[in-house]
C-alpha cells in the first residue's frame, strides 16, 4: 500500500539527526534511515522510503500547515492544544466512517463519569483476520496515526522530545448518543502522553447539537483551593467543535489536562476515534491526576461565603422521645398521613429491613417550590453561568461536582415564595428542627441526631449538573443521608 512498517528492534535502531541518519523534506522533516542502515551502500542505488504524508490519506497540504499547527498549539488555552481540521482527504475518512457504521457493533458502557457506546477497539484488530479484513481503511488509519513517521510528526507539535512517543496502539471507536456524556477529568492513566480525538461527526453538526470538547484551568480541591486563596472554577475555559475531519489533541498532564464530552444535546450521534499516544514511563506528578484524587480519602472541604452558611449544627440537647406537640409543630408542613402512629411504624419497620426508606409526597404543597418551564437554551458563552447569581452560586471543582447552591439568609429575601429562600425556609424549619430530629429516631430506631452535616439547598442543571463518586465522601462515622 505504499507504506514502509519497522519492527521494533529496527525502531529501536534509529538514530536521531547527526548520528547517522538523514532528516529529507519529503518526509516533512521526519528522521529516516541513512543508506548504511537502509542497506544502500551506493547513494545512487538508494530506495527512496515512501511517506505517509505522499499517499491518499492524509491532506495533501497538511504539510505546509505545520508552522499553523504549532503555533495554534503553544497558544491554546487553559494548556496547550490544538484542533487541526480538514486533516485526512474527505474520502478515505468518510469510507472510514462508512466500514464503522456497518461492519462493527456497539456495546453501551455507563459509569458515574460517563455515558458512552463504544465500538472497535483499533488494538484487538489483528492484520488478516475478521473483523480487520472487513475494515481495510480502518486498518490503513490505524497503521498511518501509530507509524514512526506519524509518531515523530506529532512529537514535532507537541515540542516533545524525539522518541518520546512508543508505537503502543490505543484508540476506540466512540458514539455517543444524544444523552451521552464523559464528566470532567485529566485522562492520566498509566503511560498516556498525548490524547487526541478524531471526529467522525455528520459534515453539517450544529453547536446546538452539543458534544463539545471543554477543556477547563486546574481544578483544585477545596482544602488546596482554600489554602491558594481561589477557587476552582467549574466552567470550560475553551471548547472545540466535534466538525468532521478534524482532529484535537493535547499533552496528558497530572492535574492540568482537564477536559470534558458536553452531553449530546441534539437528536443524531457523535461518532469518533478516541486514542493516545503512549510513553515509555508514567508522567511525573501523577499523584496531582484525578485518579489519584478520587481516591483520596481527604474529606472535602465546602467553599461558602456565606458566614450563616455552617457544615455542622449541633442540635444533641433536649429530649428524645417523639410527642404530640412535635407531631402538632410537624403538621404545618408535613402531611398529616405520614405523622400518625401507625404511619411512623409501617416507615420504622420499613427501614429497619432495608435501611432505606423513601417518603413521597412528603411536604404539603404550600411548601413545595413552583419550579419555572425551562427556558430555551442558548449555546453560548452564557450558557455554564446560566442561574448562577448571589443566591446561587456555583460549586466545583469540575472533576468532583458542579451545582449551584443557594447561599441566601431567607430572612433577607424579599419575596417568601421564591425557590430558594422557600426551601431555606424548610431546612432551617424543619429538617434542622428538634422535632424533625426526634421524628427520625422514631422512624429509623438511630437514635436522635445529634448534629447536622453539609445541610445544602442543590439545583442542578439539565445537561450541566452533576456529583461523582469519590472515596472523599466516605465517613469514619455512620451518618443518616436525607434528601427531599
Amino acid at each position: 500500500k505504499g507504506f514502509i512498517m519497522e519492527s521494533e528492534e529496527q525502531q529501536s535502531k534509529m538514530e536521531l539527526p547527526g548520528q547517522g541518519s538523514k532528516v529529507s523534506k519529503d518526509t516533512g522533516g521526519m528522521v529516516v534511515p541513512s543508506d548504511e542502515e537502509s542497506g544502500n551502500a551506493n547513494p545512487t542505488k538508494r530506495t527512496k522510503i515512501a511517506s505517509i504524508f505522499d499517499g491518499d490519506v492524509l491532506a495533501s497540504n497538511l504539510l505546509e500547515r505545520k508552522s499553523d499547527i504549532r503555533r495554534s498549539y503553544a497558544q491554546g488555552s487553559p494548556y496547550p492544544h490544538a484542533q487541526i481540521f480538514d486533516l485526512f482527504q474527505d474520502s478515505f475518512l468518510t469510507s472510514v466512517k462508512e466500514e464503522i457504521k456497518s461492519q462493527t457493533k456497539v456495546n453501551f458502557k455507563e459509569s458515574d463519569l460517563f455515558r458512552v457506546y463504544q465500538s472497535i477497539d483499533l488494538a484487538n484488530l489483528e492484520p488478516g483476520k475478521p473483523p480487520a479484513t472487513e475494515l481495510k481503511h480502518v486498518m490503513r488509519l490505524r497503521e498511518v496515526l501509530y507509524s514512526q513517521e506519524w509518531r515523530s510528526w506529532m512529537e514535532q507539535l507537541a515540542d516533545l522530545p524525539p522518541g518520546t512517543l512508543t508505537s503502543q496502539i490505543d484508540c476506540a471507536c466512540n458514539c455517543h448518543a444524544p444523552g451521552c456524556h464523559l464528566l470532567c477529568h485529566d485522562d492520566v492513566i498509566g503511560t498516556r502522553k498525548i490524547s487526541y480525538i478524531i471526529y467522525l461527526t455528520e459534515p453539517d453538526w450544529k453547536p446546538e447539537e452539543g458534544g463539545a470538547l471543554e477543556l477547563y484551568e486546574p481544578q483544585l480541591d477545596d482544602e488546596d483551593a482554600l489554602s491558594n486563596g481561589k477557587k476552582s472554577i467549574p466552567i470550560p475555559v475553551s471548547r472545540a467543535w466535534p466538525i468532521f475531519n478534524s482532529m484535537a489533541f493535547f499533552v496528558v498532564d497530572p492535574g492540568s489536562s482537564f477536559h470534558a464530552v458536553q452531553e449530546v444535546l441534539g437528536n443524531r450521534p457523535r461518532l469518533s476515534l478516541q486514542g493516545w499516544f503512549h510513553a515509555k514511563d508514567p508522567p511525573k506528578n501523577i499523584e496531582l491526576a484525578t485518579l489519584q484524587q478520587l481516591k483520596s480519602k481527604q474529606q472535602p472541604t465546602v467553599q461558602r461565603d456565606n458566614a450563616k452558611c455552617r457544615d455542622t449544627k449541633d442540635i444533641s440537647n433536649g429530649n428524645v422521645e417523639f410527642t404530640d406537640q412535635d407531631r402538632d409543630y410537624l403538621k404545618q408542613y408535613i402531611r398529616p398521613e405520614y405523622l400518625t402512629a401507625e404511619s411512623m411504624k409501617d416507615i420504622q419497620q420499613r427501614f429497619e429491613k432495608d435501611s432505606s426508606v423513601q417518603l413521597r409526597n412528603f411536604l404539603k404543597s404550600t411548601w413545595v417550590p413552583k419550579m419555572q418551564p425551562q427556558k430555551p437554551i442558548v449555546y453560548d458563552d452564557a450558557y455554564y453561568v446560566s442561574g448562577v447569581s448571589p443566591e446561587w452560586q456555583l460549586r466545583g471543582p469540575a472533576h468532583k461536582q458542579r451545582y449551584l447552591e443557594y447561599v441566601a439568609d431567607a430572612s433577607q429575601a424579599d419575596d417568601s415564595l421564591v425557590v430558594g429562600s422557600l426551601l431555606h425556609h424548610v431546612k432551617t424549619n424543619v429538617f434542622e428542627s428538634d422535632a424533625m430530629g426526634r421524628y427520625l429516631n422514631f422512624v429509623t430506631s438511630l437514635g436522635k441526631p445529634t448534629q447536622i452535616k453539609s445541610s445544602q439547598i442543590r439545583r442542578f442543571r439539565p445537561g450541566l449538573d452533576y456529583t461523582v463518586a469519590h472515596y472523599g465522601l466516605l465517613v469514619d462515622q455512620s451518618v443518616l443521608d436525607a434528601t427531599m
